[in-house]
Formats: C-alpha cells, structure tokens, sequence
C-alpha cells in the first residue's frame, strides 16, 4: 500500500471517530451535564418575577381600565395582580415622635394588561373606579401565600422545587392531601387555605430526560397566570432518590408508621367523598379507618367475628358520586362466637364464606349489603363476583355486580381463561386498545393470555404467592381433593401491573420465610409484556398493599417477624410496619 493511500485511511478513520464523538455528544440530552437545581431554577425564576415587589402609582382611570406610572426598579407583567391604596394620615413613634410611615386604606385590586417602559394599563378586578383616582399600587415585600400541588410528579423531584421555593423566602407555602388534577377543586382548596396563587406542576417521560411543566393559577378566580416548562435528566432524578429515605436498594418512603397491631389486609380510598384518601387495615376482628398524616389518626373502627379470616378488601365508588364503599371477603372456618354487635349480626353463623358492602353514615360504618358464598373484590371502578363452594372452593363465571341502591345485581360475564378465578387476575390495556389477562397460576408463576385466551407467556420464576390456603371438601380418608388458594394481589395501575415477588431465605426451604420481597411491574404494549423492577427489594415480606392516587400503601414485615434494630433502640422487636411510597413519575 502507497504511504498516501495509508495517509488518507488514518485520516478518513479519524473523521469519522469526531463525527462518531459529535453525534454522541449530539444526542446526549442539555439536561444530563446540568444539575437538578439549574434546570428547576428556570421554574422557580418565572415564578419569582410574576410577584417581585413592585410599587407605582394610578395616573389616570377610565371607566374600569387605569393607567399606572411606576417607580424605579418596578419591573411590571402582563397578568400581575397589585394591590390599590389611598394614604392617609401619618403614624408616628409614639416616644421618638418619628413619623414611620402614613394608613394605607384599601381601595381594590388591579390587573396589568400591558406594560411600556415605566407605564403599564391595567383592569379594575374589585373596588369603585373613582376610589382610584390618584392612588397607589404595589405588590407588597411581605410573604405570598401559595398552594403548591405536585400532581403525578416524582415525590422527590417535586420536593426539590418546593425547598427551592421556600429557600427564597418569598412564598408562604401551603401543602395540599388532595389527589386529583380537577383545577376547579385545587381552586376551592387554595381558597380555603387563605392562598393567593396555585400552582400545579406536572411531569412527562421522555427518553432520558423527565420533561416538567409549571401551570401558575390566581386563586380568588381560577384564571391562569403564566405557564412554563423545564426537563430534568433520569441520572438526577436517581440521585435525588438516592439521597431520600429508602426501604432497601430503592423506592423512596414519604411516611412509615409503627402499626401496634397485626394486620393482615389493607386498602385505601375516599370514604367520605371529600377528596381525601383513608387506609383502611383490617388486624384480628378489628377493621379500622385511618387518615394518614405525621401520625395515623383513628377516625372509625367496627369489629367483623372473632373466628373469621379476611380473605379480600377493597375500596369502590358503587354510587358514581366520589364516595367509596368497603367491600370485604371472610371465610368462616368454625362455628362463631362473636356477640350481637349490631354491625355484624346480620352474618350468619356456620362455616362458608361471606361477602359484605360497608358504607360510612354519620360518623358510623355500618354494612348495607351481605352476600352469602361469595367472593367479592374491586376491578377497574367495577365490583365483580364468583360464587363459592366448599367442594371445589371457587365455581362459576366471574361476573360484573351493579348496585341498584339496595342490593347486587348480576350485570355481565367477564370471560377468563381456565382455572383463572376471581382474585388470580388483572385486564391489560394497550394504548392500540389490545386486550390481555395477566394472572397467577397454582405454582405462583405470572401468566400473560390474549384476548382469545390463549397464553402467550409466563415469568421464569414463581413469585412465592399463596397468602391463604383450605382444603376442598368432600375427599375420602385415603384421597384428598387438593386446595384453593387466596393469593398476593395483582394491581392495576394505567396500562400496567405491579405484583411482589419474594425472595424465600433458602431456595431449598422456602417455608423459613422470605429474606426479601421486591415488586414488579408488566407493561403491556399490545405486542409483548416489558418487565422491571417497580419497588425495589425491601427486607422481610410484604403482607399486603394497596395503591390510591399517587401513593403506594405497603405492610411490611420483618425476617421472622423480628426486627432486631427495635430490640437495640429499646422497642418492641415484633410487629409490622405501614410504609407509604410515592409512585410520581414511575
């Protein structure tokens, strides 16, 4: 080869490698070399200059518009609102004789509509046109008062922006229980709250980066201020998560609370219709309503039969109007002792399995609507049934219930591929609108089938599921006619799944427990299910969790039931834990 032609191939090679290196860099996203704090900063500086302090002066009115001269370094908007007042007579120390300033008598409110220079025109929003005249306007230095509502946004990133608002001293910020994106309650709460302006972010997934959008909204009317947008890179977002409290190797913990009780069955939801999520755990004979805050805080308690197991509960809305009823499964496995509590006399005595609808009234749950061999459980806003029988445990189709104001009725026939039973499964939607079951098998493997209920395929590991297991009546002395099972739950969440996966102490011994559990999430795309990992590994067993909004509601206990840190801080070394996860932005 001629010394040119090698020339000319280490040079071709080296354009190529920058060309290689430029589009790498290329496609590398802005956000990924910036801090969390810089890309947040271009929200939070929009915000600042919509309520910077401001002062100026009305030089004209007419009819319901004004005219405004403003003072040096006054910096006005389209769509600020100031505040209009008269002087009037000076105050003064009452030792030193000091005038300290004049009474500002309020006089109504305005709204910039255009801004030129140091003038600006502005609408009278409250106040008589004449009481204008002459007067002065600011936006005053003291604390605005704000709701801040993160949405569906990752807990941790909205957590940044909101320390990076209260950081700057000029907001006074108020946090919201509320779950919902509906603006005209957001509005309501922000007014309830004694709060100038709301502001409403909400977040977007794009390849590596999470794109953020900031919607700021006048509380007194619910117009819109200004809306503006940023994008944060994955990488940060994991390391703001890595520096939250977290259960294991992942998952951050908005709250956990020390449960005093066994509890065995949990779910959530609005039984009040008030816009505000309850938990509702179920330990012993006791079920009891809690509103989470710093602490968990008792707000309704009824008792089911002593010899009753808790095999399902749920939360449903069967009315339409927001408010949510408590649907519960029992099984009875020996004759019952409990009293005549009015809440649970009306359960008949005997082995089986009941069903009951529970329903707040005053300040009291009380049960409307009792199912004898049932099962019941909530899917997808629907309640649906199967009957049972001790023979074979769950028999017949799984059927949708309406309510009709007093009692179930039969609606339609939910069609299930076999041995699938009512508390094995969850209905996959694809954004094309494909259909797909996932569910459990006997062996505690997840099983995906098509809308022809064909399966098209199953998890390479079991995912140690059975959380209850009964005998089927009616075998000899020498045979017996195997078991039914209750297993872990299968949650609905958008087009995806989340289920617990538990990883037993020894592989060879499984019943010595679980050294740990982590939970899953199956997306299906109409095409294949995607798999990963939703919750990372938590020490111990989770025994049951419910999802409501935004957060993820987990019980969770320890290797053997012992936890061994109580024991070295002085505290009861039993017991289990109620963690709440947030889930925005997963």
């Amino acid at each position: 080869m001629k010394p040119n032609t090698v020339k000319y191939c280490i040079f071709s090679v080296l354009c190529l490698l920058l060309v290689w290196s430029l589009s790498a860099n290329a496609a590398e996203p802005a956000t990924a070399k910036e801090p969390v704090e810089t890309r947040l900063a271009i929200l939070k500086d929009q915000l600042l200059s919509y309520f910077a302090p401001a002062t100026g002066k009305v030089t004209n009115v007419q009819g319901m518009t004004v005219q405004l001269a403003t003072e040096s370094g006054t910096v006005l908007k389209p769509g600020m609102r100031l505040q209009s007042f008269q002087e009037g007579v000076a105050f003064v120390h009452p030792v030193t004789k000091e005038q300290l300033g004049r009474v500002e008598m309020p006089v109504g409110s305005i709204e910039v509509v255009s801004v030129s220079g140091n003038t600006a025109t502005a609408t009278i929003l409250d106040g008589k046109p004449e009481a204008f005249r002459d007067a002065k306007v600011k936006v005053p230095a003291t604390k605005r008062k704000v709701l801040f509502y993160q949405g569906m946004m990752d807990w941790n990133l909205g957590d940044a922006y909101y320390q990076m608002l209260k950081d700057t001293d000029r907001f006074e910020l108020f946090d919201t229980p509320l779950e919902t994106d509906d603006l005209a309650k957001l509005t309501a709460e922000a007014q309830k709250k004694g709060a100038e302006a709301l502001v409403v972010l909400s977040s977007e997934g794009k390849a590596d980066e999470v794109a953020i959008t900031q919607k700021v909204y006048w509380a007194k009317d619910g117009k819109q201020l200004f809306t503006n947008n940023t994008a944060v890179s994955v990488a940060s977002i994991r390391e703001l998560r890595q520096k939250a409290g977290i259960i294991g190797s992942g998952g951050e913990v908005l709250l956990a609370y020390r449960l005093p009780f066994a509890s065995r069955r949990l779910t959530a939801g609005d039984l009040e219709g008030d816009g505000n999520q309850e938990i509702v755990l179920v330990g012993g004979n006791s079920v009891r309503v809690y509103k989470p805050d710093v602490d968990l805080k008792l707000l309704w308690e009824f008792d089911i039969p002593k010899n009753d197991d808790t095999l399902w509960i749920d939360t449903i809305d069967m009315q339409g109007k927001g408010r949510d009823m408590i649907a519960i499964t029992v099984i009875r496995t020996s004759g019952n002792t409990a009293g005549s509590d009015a809440i649970v006399s009306n359960i008949p005595f005997g082995r089986g399995v009941i069903s009951q609808l529970y329903e707040l009234q005053g300040n009291t749950v009380r049960p409307v609507w009792t199912g004898q061999n049932m099962f019941i459980r909530a899917l997808g806003g629907e309640l649906i049934a199967q009957e049972f029988d001790p023979r074979d445990g769950y028999t017949g189709p799984v059927m949708v219930m309406k309510w009709n104001g007093t009692t179930l009725v039969k609606s339609r026939e939910i069609a299930l591929p076999k041995d699938v039973n009512i508390y094995d499964f969850q209905i996959l939607t694809a954004a094309s609108g494909t259909k797909a079951i996932i569910a459990w098998d006997e062996n505690g493997f997840v099983n995906l089938y098509n809308e022809k209920g064909i399966r098209i395929w199953v998890s390479k590991e079991d995912f140690g599921v059975t959380l209850y297991s009964f005998k089927r009546e009616g075998g000899s002395f020498m045979s017996e006619r195997g078991k039914w099972t209750v297993k872990d739950r299968l949650l609905g969440r958008y087009a995806e799944v989340l289920a617990p996966k538990r990883k037993p102490l020894l592989s060879y011994a499984k019943g010595l427990g679980n050294s740990a559990t982590e939970i899953k999430s199956f997306w299906w795309n109409g095409v294949s299910l995607e798999e990963r990992v939703f919750i990372e590994e938590m020490g111990g067993d989770i025994i049951d969790y419910a999802l409501s909004g935004d957060r993820l509601y987990v019980i969770g206990k320890p290797l053997f039931g012992f936890d061994f840190k109580n024991l070295m801080r002085g505290e009861s070394p039993f017991g289990s834990m109620l963690y709440v996860f947030s889930i925005k932005g997963r």
